[in-house]
């Protein structure tokens, strides 16, 4: 129209700080806090978001990408559960230069992909255990950018698959709830590195 400015209609959205994660893991009762234990928000753009009887499955790297070969979900129906996953591919942790792209991470490996392909799969949620040295960057980096306004296009002008609630939780939290489940988070994360890996 004449003019160096264009409109772009954005959807603000701000989590709120008291916003925690109700789990059950085994019968007991466990409250995830925000920021200390994890961070979520959410894309839907809707000014509450409740998720109530979502198991929670690990699903490795929570990657599909049949020219790897690879398929995280193979075998499962995600639809209506929490996914957790780790951050990163394979290749990374296992130090293994032939998966994937070894240490250098590929677009499989970002956050922005996981919650992608868990929305194309049904999930109610998505979770991602950090690491720093798997995302390359400390909580402090994740918390901080995860507070505060989070800005996104409106779903009518994105019409992509979006997660009710995405977030990340501490290696800390995500160890404490592998415990209490009965599963080890270290050898979570060699069954993960392997081809044919079951959620």
């Amino acid at each position: 129209g004449g003019d160096w400015f264009q409109t772009v209609p954005m959807v603000e959205t701000t989590a709120d700080e008291s916003t925690t994660l109700n789990l059950n893991v085994a019968g007991t009762p466990e409250v995830l806090k925000f920021g200390t234990d994890m961070v979520v928000g959410t894309r839907t753009g809707r000014p509450e978001v409740s998720i109530k009887d979502s198991p929670l499955v690990f699903v490795g790297y929570g990657v599909d990408a049949p020219e790897q070969q690879w398929n995280d979900y193979a075998g499962i129906d995600v639809k209506g559960k929490t996914v957790v996953m780790l951050v990163n591919d394979p290749g990374f942790h296992a130090g293994d230069a032939k998966l994937f792209d070894g240490k250098r991470m590929t677009y499989y490996g970002r956050w922005t992909y996981k919650f992608e392909e868990a929305a194309r799969k049904g999930a109610a949620a998505a979770l991602i255990v950090h690491d720093t040295a798997g995302a390359s960057y400390g909580w402090d980096v994740v918390k901080n950018s995860w507070s505060g306004a989070q800005y996104d296009l409106p779903a009518k002008d994105d019409p992509g698959a979006r997660l009710p609630a995405q977030g990340w939780i501490t290696a800390d939290t995500a160890r404490q709830l592998f415990a209490d489940a009965g599963l080890d988070l270290d050898q979570a994360y060699k069954d993960a590195n392997k081809r044919g890996f079951k959620p």
